[in-house]
């Protein structure tokens, strides 16, 4: 019996925990999956933000060449009126935008005017007797609106509009964030 409980006794003097070696080695090794995971979740967070960004400017550009664009092709005169091609104004003959959504009512639509300021593209519309206007996208970094140089308003056949948005990512250069498009007076290339 004697022989039993010295065995039992060495048993639980080996079998009593960890030493402070393994325990250290455990802890290492844990910290550093932990890192790992955290560094996991910081490296897909930017990579979700960024992408949100992206989206964000792709519908902002998707707005503003589809407003702009309809109401360029179907403009009966465009005049620039600032040095830095900041405003583009835009005047409708009768019946040539009927039952406009800009307008309610028997109010016919007689001019939208675009202009940029302090990254903010506004939109005044004038129906009939009555203004209105406001915001239609923030967030730009710089806008440009060009007409053909060599034809005057009325004849020209294309309005180029430049828009550049704000950096997303650190070193994002200007070519990856300038668009440009070439908008078609219909009315002009029409007549």
């Amino acid at each position: 019996m004697k022989l039993h409980a010295e065995k039992m006794q060495d048993f639980k003097k080996r079998e009593s925990g960890f030493s402070l070696v393994e325990l250290m080695i455990a802890l290492v090794i844990g910290l550093l999956i932990v890192l790992g995971a955290g560094q996991l979740f910081l490296t897909s967070k930017q990579s979700y933000n960024q992408m949100e960004a992206l989206a964000e400017r792709q519908e902002a550009l998707r707005a503003i060449t589809d407003l702009i664009s309809l109401d360029i092709r179907t403009s009966s005169d465009i005049t620039d009126n600032s040095a830095d091609q900041s405003v583009l104004h835009m005047s409708y003959g009768s019946g040539v935008r009927e039952n406009d959504p800009y307008c309610a009512g028997a109010n016919k639509l007689n001019d939208v005017t675009y202009s940029f300021a302090d990254q903010d593209l506004q939109v005044q519309v004038v129906c009939g007797s009555a203004s209105s206007g406001g915001s239609l996208v923030n967030g730009i970094e710089s806008m440009q609106f060009a007409l053909d140089p060599s034809l005057s308003a009325a004849e020209g056949l294309f309005v180029k509009v430049e828009v550049t948005f704000p950096a997303i990512m650190s070193g994002e250069p200007v070519s990856k964030r300038k668009y440009s498009f070439m908008v078609a007076r219909r009315n002009n290339i029409l007549h």
